[in-house]
């Protein structure tokens, strides 16, 4: 279950970033964390915790219900 949430986050914030024509660095330095970690949530790899979840819809513009892919 928790994988196929995290494949499904990382689309959405993939999405979410190319809408805004951001790289990965400027987001990463947005939410305060690595590029790494986030270019492995953007491919599915990590489940981010809820704050990160919430910092990201934050700065991808995106609801809750569109990051999580409801």
């Amino acid at each position: 279950m928790s994988q196929k949430l995290s494949i499904r986050i990382g689309k959405a914030a993939l999405e979410g970033r190319r809408t805004l024509g951001l790289t990965q660095e400027e987001v990463a330095e947005r939410l305060n964390i690595s590029v790494d970690y986030y270019g492995r949530v953007e491919r599915g790899v990590v489940l981010p915790g809820v704050n990160t979840l919430q910092r990201m819809a934050l700065v991808l513009r995106l609801d809750g219900n569109a990051l999580l892919g409801l």
